[in-house]
């Protein structure tokens, strides 16, 4: 996957936020559950389909205050991940 890219969610993967607070996506297809943190939801949110990796790290960098290449390291390991498990199209 390269910085171009322009992850989608599934239709048949729900973002659920529980009374405790813990943040979940369900793949409703293969009833999976997956736990995400904070960074996770937010790149999720942004996971439109004609977004690239690139500009939704963008955000992530300049609120964290950290290098826009760790960001984007990291992201795309997120995204990888999830394309693996079949939540993402890419």
């Amino acid at each position: 996957m390269d910085s171009n890219a322009t992850p989608r969610k599934r239709l048949s993967v729900v973002f659920q936020e529980l009374e405790s607070g813990e943040k979940l996506l369900y793949d409703m297809k293969a009833r999976r559950t997956f736990r995400l943190n904070e960074t996770g939801v937010f790149f999720w949110s942004r996971c439109d389909g004609t977004t690239s990796v690139r500009d939704i790290t963008k955000d992530v960098a300049s609120e964290a205050e950290v290098p826009g290449e760790v960001v984007l390291r990291d992201a795309l390991e997120f995204f990888e991940k999830l394309q693996h498990l079949g939540l993402l199209e890419l």
